[in-house]
């Protein structure tokens, strides 16, 4: 009893303390001692290190989502002008302004590789999923692998729904990647940054098709062998995917008025919504930066 006593003393002491240092400061007009200082200054420094965390970790999300929204392969330069416009993004979403002291360059290095990398390690349980592709190395299930890997890439066959003349990338594992790699909670890039993502961006589309086709790759031979998901073995690949996206929206506005794809890239960013947990919403609805503001940005940075 004694002891609770004495700690509820010594706290009020120490309440009563800090109040009259206070006091003494505004009102009195008394000089803060040095070691009064230097607490300001650690204190100061230590929210100025809390804020510029909290804008560098936007950054690197923005920059990451870049992969999806902009080109899932890019070239350095492409890169460099990324990392040159992110932070002043970051600094809007946060609603904080600050200059950076850290090296943020070094902190985006790798983040293109991860992300691919990351792409492709979780769509591959889809395709086996999915397609059934057989694990066994029985001469039959081996044949059964290569045959089936060559009837899905031809045609773009493994992009197609199940029903019977089921139209171009309504298969359902496409919307399935979707959900895990950009809607996979709240805190998840497609949620977060919403104005990147709605409509979903025929270059998300176009990467998800592309590791796909390079998880099929790995059993075109019967066992499964893996194959790098990489920028040699796949750029071209991702081009491909990306070139016949905006074909197909392109020839439906010229043949008929009307984007054939417009309504399933926004079905493909209110599922991913849906399976997140958060709420459907219109395009632009409360975003920071609009498409247009993030390609200006962009844009101007590679050309500095």
């Amino acid at each position: 009893m004694r002891a609770g006593l004495d700690l509820k003393r010594g706290l009020s002491k120490m309440s009563h303390a800090r109040a009259y240092r206070k006091y003494a400061y505004e009102t009195l007009g008394i000089v803060k001692t040095t070691s009064d200082r230097a607490r300001d200054v650690v204190a100061t420094q230590a929210t100025y290190d809390e804020q510029e965390e909290r804008v560098a970790s936007t950054a690197e999300a923005i920059y990451r989502s870049f992969f999806g929204y902009r080109d899932a392969f890019p070239t350095p330069e492409q890169e460099s002008g990324w990392a040159s416009s992110v932070w002043t993004m970051a600094c809007t979403k946060t609603g904080i302004t600050i200059a950076t002291s850290i090296n943020l360059a070094e902190r985006l290095a790798g983040i293109g590789p991860r992300f691919r990398s990351t792409v492709k390690e979780k769509i591959m349980p889809l395709v086996e999923r999915y397609y059934g592709f057989e694990t066994s190395k029985a001469p039959e299930s081996l044949s059964h692998n290569i045959e089936l890997a060559r009837a899905l890439k031809t045609d773009g066959a493994f992009s197609k729904g199940d029903e019977e003349h089921a139209l171009p990338y309504r298969h359902r594992i496409i919307q399935q990647a979707i959900n895990i790699i950009w809607f996979n909670d709240r805190s998840s890039d497609g949620v977060v940054f919403p104005n990147f993502f709605n409509p979903m961006p025929y270059e998300a589309i176009a990467v998800v098709l592309t590791a796909i086709e390079c998880c099929i790759d790995e059993w075109s031979h019967g066992p499964w062998i893996r194959i790098p998901f990489a920028y040699g073995n796949y750029k071209e690949v991702y081009c491909d995917h990306l070139e016949a996206l905006k074909g197909l929206s392109d020839q439906g506005l010229q043949l008929r008025s009307c984007d054939p794809l417009r309504q399933l890239r926004s079905e493909i960013f209110n599922k991913g919504r849906d399976h997140a947990g958060v709420p459907r919403r219109s395009i632009n609805q409360g975003d920071h930066w609009t498409r247009n503001q993030v390609d200006a940005a962009c844009d101007k940075a590679l050309s500095t």
